[in-house]
């Protein structure tokens, strides 16, 4: 019943991820909002809304998890992922098929990079991903073609396993042309995680949101060929903003692909020029000694904590607390990235705004403009909106 109140919860109007851990911590459970009358939603700005409505969309979805054979591991669970609690962005669940288990192992190597790769880079994916296979390490990726599909098919035909976090729903094996490796990836006792309902469509905005969830179950991040702004740099981001080992392979100064490798290696990634003994020898793993991962700032706790402060305040009070004005005007945001800056100030004055209008306007390319939006909506900076439009989080 966890499981079908947490998946509720997340249908109800303005109810996103990051509050709904909040309510969820506030009241002790999901189930517990549904009992709460409409004068105490009021309280905490949730509008009256039909729980018939949203209970049979449920019901909808786990019988198509139920047929598809997928499980479910929700935030508070046992075995929850606590890397995944230090997201800007928490999964309010996770939908696996395969050997959860793995999650857990003790050697977890991400490995991402372009989906046009050269022969070079299809070797040094093949050596990385067979090495991790000898030496006992679980391989992570995105199932996506190029790099990550070369990472899932290594992996397994070397007789060992695969994590793949996919961006679609579990209705949808994409790209087509990996199709029978999703399979593969199950029957050999891999895993296959989603934190998408079933009957989510491959959308491009939310396969760099499956980036964050890689880079929070992987030990270290290897990035094996990337453009100077590859949709791999945004696992690269999320990993350093959990305190995770970056590595990359270097690459020809003459060869775009490899230009964002070479970049990390010059701002401080730690270089592969061997292979797997490289990452053994920075993460320590022969040697017995662990490395403590780093948690994120204390002030990453302290948010969320005030947070469900306030809902409980708001529940507590007689009346519902209206917000009082500050006594100084709030300065208005101003982000430290000026192309950040820049998008945001857009969508701040033309709230709605299609993507298309975004580059048009900004003349920011289509690929880099998606990444940046995808980055700013996980800080929930800005709000995706049905039709590929965006408006500023008040």
């Amino acid at each position: 019943m966890k499981l079908f109140f947490e998946i509720a919860l997340s249908f109800v109007r303005n109810v996103g991820p990051a509050r709904q851990r909040n309510i969820v911590d506030a009241l002790g459970s999901a189930e517990a909002f549904f009992d709460l009358t409409n004068e105490e939603l009021a309280k905490i700005g949730i509008e009256p809304f039909s729980k018939d409505e949203i209970f049979r969309d449920v019901e909808e979805i786990i019988k198509k998890h139920k047929k598809l054979g997928v499980s479910t591991l929700c935030y508070g669970d046992e075995g929850y992922p606590e890397s995944l609690t230090y997201l800007t962005q928490v999964p309010p669940y996770l939908f696996y098929v395969g050997d959860i288990s793995l999650i857990k192992h003790d050697k977890k190597v991400g490995i991402v990079g372009t989906r046009h790769m050269t022969p070079y880079g299809r070797a040094a994916t093949e050596k990385i991903s067979e090495e991790c296979v000898v030496h006992n390490a679980v391989t992570f990726s995105g199932l996506a073609s190029g790099v990550d599909g070369v990472v899932h098919r290594t992996t397994i035909d070397n007789g060992g396993k695969t994590v793949a976090v996919i961006g679609t729903g579990f209705m949808y094996q994409y790209p087509k042309s990996n199709a029978r490796l999703y399979h593969d990836i199950v029957s050999s006792g891999g895993l296959i995680i989603s934190e998408f309902f079933p009957d989510m469509e491959p959308k491009a905005a939310n396969f760099p949101k499956r980036n964050r969830i890689v880079a929070a179950l992987s030990d270290c991040i290897v990035v094996i060929e990337s453009k100077i702004k590859g949709g791999s740099l945004i696992t690269v981001n999320h990993a350093l903003e959990l305190g995770k080992e970056i590595f990359a392979v270097p690459g020809s100064i003459f060869s775009e692909q490899s230009d964002g490798c070479n970049k990390l290696i010059y701002d401080g990634a730690s270089m592969i020029n061997r292979g797997y003994e490289d990452i053994d020898e920075v993460m320590c793993w022969s040697s017995g000694y662990e490395i403590e991962q780093p948690v994120p700032e204390e002030t990453v706790k302290k948010k969320k904590k005030r947070a469900v402060n306030s809902i409980e305040k708001r529940l507590n009070a007689e009346e519902p607390v209206e917000e009082k004005a500050p006594v100084e005007e709030k300065a208005p945001l101003v982000l430290e990235n000026p192309v950040d800056d820049k998008i945001y100030q857009y969508i701040k004055l033309n709230s709605g705004v299609h993507i298309d209008q975004l580059v048009k306007s900004l003349e920011i390319a289509h690929s880099t403009l998606l990444a940046k939006l995808t980055t700013l909506e996980l800080k929930e900076i800005i709000m995706a909106l049905p039709g590929m439009k965006y408006k500023v989080v008040q």
